[in-house]
């Protein structure tokens, strides 16, 4: 018997398994970039048992993969002169990959452990988000730099491969961190008051060509404006007389935002402040930090297996992440159906379809969701 994820499958269950994993990576296993600079890792028991681990080719990869068909395959970051060496500092590092790590938030009402259609929407959005809102229209990436991995259970990894990341430093990723998560951001830093002499000032703010979390608090501030209603300003704190000249100015006001010019908008520090909070709760992304600039990190290799799931590791591009059904579209296994015996009652959808199995149910299922229900320790094979 072998323990994995803190359950036992049995040693038909486990053989089982393997056979399917080694059928598919016989056919199917995509080699990492600069392979021979790479550490790897493998799971059997835990998603990684044993790691410090190099290959010298492709061949040398796959053979050792089809012998051992191992449940989790990872591979580091980081380059290495002598990936193998241990301890770590023995190994040379030359520079890694900038991997961004999102998970899907399980503690809600109503998560379903077996499949959770709710769980995977939401990550999927912010991944998304992450991509084009950060990567791309603030850092300026281009999305042909931007490798998107399904994770193989919950969750996507984003890959910047190109030679320009690799020399970028735990405090340069930290940076990056803390600039999607907004950590640390404040008015003062976009919403500045300009000094003219004899006290007085003028407020200077984002405008339309801004870029940034400047930028998103221009685009949620003119939208307020847009549709306020006096009562609207004078909840922040406006007087009312000062509200309703806001309101029959506005087109003129925003015009002067546009230019970076929000002095016509004074005492409203209230609801700045407010729809600064609220666009950084709609914005920002929460991003697993010790992935992105832990170096001697070891993260999913692309395209391989999920012992957790049977499900691909799947490479994405934007476009057909937009799309991505995990139950469809990352099943590896569509062959003739499989009988199981279903070990505890369970209810919910997989490939647009709703199952609803009983305590020790006996029934054929599709391969892909018969080996999802092994994987998870929640069937035994008939």
């Amino acid at each position: 018997m072998l323990h994995m994820a803190g359950q036992i499958l049995e040693s038909r269950e486990i053989t089982f398994i393997k056979q399917k994993f080694r059928e598919f990576y016989k056919q199917r296993l995509r080699p990492p970039s600069s392979l021979h600079m790479r550490e790897f890792g493998f799971g059997f028991e835990k998603k990684i048992d044993f790691r410090h681990k190099e290959f010298r080719s492709d061949l040398e990869l796959k053979a050792f993969v089809e012998r051992e068909a191992p449940f989790f395959m990872s591979y580091s970051a980081a380059y290495y002169r002598y990936p193998g060496a241990q301890p770590m500092n023995k190994k040379e590092y030359l520079g890694a990959d900038l991997i961004f790590d999102l998970d899907a938030a399980t503690e809600h009402a109503n998560h379903n452990k077996i499949y959770c259609a709710y769980c995977l929407e939401t990550v999927k959005n912010d991944t998304i988000r992450l991509v084009e809102d950060f990567l791309v229209n603030d850092f300026g990436f281009s999305t042909s730099e931007i490798s998107i991995n399904f994770s193989g259970q919950k969750g996507y990894h984003i890959h910047l491969e190109d030679k320009k990341f690799r020399g970028l430093s735990q405090e340069a990723r930290k940076q990056l961190l803390n600039y999607i998560s907004a950590k640390d951001l404040d008015m003062e830093s976009i919403l500045v008051r300009q000094k003219l002499g004899y006290g007085r000032h003028v407020l200077k703010g984002p405008g339309d060509k801004s870029r940034g979390w400047g930028n998103k608090l221009y685009a949620a501030a003119t939208e307020f404006i847009k549709n306020a209603k006096p009562e609207d300003l004078t909840y922040f704190g406006l007087r009312k007389k000062d509200a309703v000249s806001v309101v029959e100015r506005k087109e003129f006001i925003l015009k002067k935002m546009a230019e970076g010019n929000w002095d016509l908008l004074k005492g409203l520090d209230t609801l700045w402040e407010n729809l600064l909070q609220q666009t950084i709760s709609l914005k920002s992304v929460n991003i697993d930090r010790n992935v992105t600039f832990d170096l001697a990190r070891l993260i999913r290799l692309p395209d391989s297996l999920h012992g957790d799931t049977g499900y691909i590791a799947k490479t994405l591009s934007l476009a057909e992440l937009k799309d991505f059904e995990p139950s469809m579209d990352a099943v590896a296994f569509k062959g003739k159906p499989i009988g199981i015996r279903n070990t505890d009652a369970i209810e919910f959808d997989f490939a647009q379809t709703h199952y609803l199995l009983k305590h020790g149910e006996e029934l054929e299922l599709p391969e892909a969701l018969a080996i999802l229900l092994v994987c998870k320790r929640q069937a035994r094979l008939m």
